[in-house]
């Protein structure tokens, strides 16, 4: 046997929120899947301009070198 790092494999699962934040379910679904990358990205976005806050430095770069 060898080992080789550590693998941790979580039962994904989608939550549910009001408008306002508070919880209101969980969904366990079907398989294992890790996010894209994309994901991470377009969360960072999405909160920022809720927040009414400016786009973090990090994508600002991106974008603009996807633009380039």
């Amino acid at each position: 046997m060898r080992m080789d790092g550590l693998r941790i494999a979580m039962r994904p699962s989608v939550k549910y929120y009001t408008p306002e934040g508070d919880f209101i379910e969980q969904e366990f679904v079907d398989g294992y899947s890790s996010a894209r990358i994309e994901f991470f990205s377009e969360r960072d976005v999405a909160n920022a301009r809720a927040r009414g806050r400016d786009l973090p430095r990090a994508i600002i770069e991106q974008r603009s070198l996807e633009n380039a």
